[in-house]
């Protein structure tokens, strides 16, 4: 049994470590927030299907339409078997779903309040600057007359996974975060929302946090060598240097993992929760 899940240690916990952030701001400039160097896959590999399950099962069965933010290829609300609205900044993701498709930013949706009965946004919110997060979460509040489940990367370290281009000094995140997320970080972001249901879903050792933690204090971060820089599109060439340092630290960091995942030292992978409208409730302490 996974040494993991004591939901009332999740929630009181305090913040998401901000120091990716810190770093971002004090020794790289803000994160290329178009993007990452790497293309999110449309294949669902076991993990993903473990994660769509799970956030699915907190959706309530209900009669209204439901808006899916930021829906990529619909693969959440599709499991859903709901009548469902997907919204999506890019176009081409809209290709891959299917019902009624608009095309459209978190940020300003185009639709009036009390427009759907639930609202789902999930992997979303991370990919957002903090001014865009909050525009986000109260258009998410204003179209939704009743539900709303979103879910997050949990308690994500980012300094762990931002790259450098040696070309053109960009710094990015090879799936586009900007935020991370505690437990308690994501109740806080819907205030006129009561949660009703917390899932924590996946199994994620932590691996060698410490060296990653001090590289990046130290303003180090590794060249991008799987993928191209969202900026320049240029990728440094497998056979330099920076390609044999990134191999080694993987493979040190593989092998704190692998020792954790006997231990039974993991924590969650996503955190997902389901809110109610609930105007007469004060937000959880």
């Amino acid at each position: 049994m996974s040494k993991i899940l004591s939901t009332s240690h999740f929630i009181k916990g305090k913040k998401a470590d901000s120091l990716g952030k810190q770093v971002m701001e004090s020794r790289a400039g803000n994160l290329l927030s178009q993007g990452g160097y790497l293309k999110p896959c449309s294949e669902m590999t076991r993990k993903e299907r473990n994660r769509i399950r799970m956030t699915s099962k907190l959706f309530p069965k209900i009669s209204g339409r439901i808006l899916d933010v930021g829906s990529f290829d619909a693969r959440v609300s599709n499991s859903l078997n709901q009548e469902s609205v997907n919204l999506d900044l890019v176009k081409e993701h809209l290709k891959m779903s299917r019902g009624q498709r608009v095309q459209g930013s978190a940020t300003h949706l185009p639709f009036k309040k009390n427009s759907f009965q639930g609202v789902i946004c999930t992997e979303v919110l991370e990919h957002l600057s903090d001014l865009d997060l909050r525009k986000a979460t109260l258009e998410i509040q204003k179209v939704s007359r009743e539900h709303i489940l979103a879910s997050v990367p949990f308690e994500e370290e980012l300094f762990r996974h931002v790259r450098r281009c040696k070309f053109c000094n960009t710094y990015s995140h090879p799936y586009g975060h900007l935020q991370s997320f505690s437990t308690r970080d994501l109740l806080d972001l819907f205030e006129e929302y009561q949660p009703v249901a917390i899932s924590y879903i996946g199994r994620n050792p932590t691996g060698c946090r410490r060296i990653w933690k001090a590289m990046a204090s130290a303003g180090v971060f590794l060249p991008i060598v799987h993928g191209k820089c969202p900026r320049c599109g240029k990728t440094s060439q497998k056979k330099e240097v920076g390609h044999y340092l990134i191999n080694f630290i993987y493979l040190i960091d593989f092998l704190i993992r692998f020792l954790w995942i006997v231990l039974g030292v993991v924590k969650p992978n996503w955190v997902a929760v389901l809110f109610q409208f609930d105007k007469s409730s004060k937000p959880p302490s």
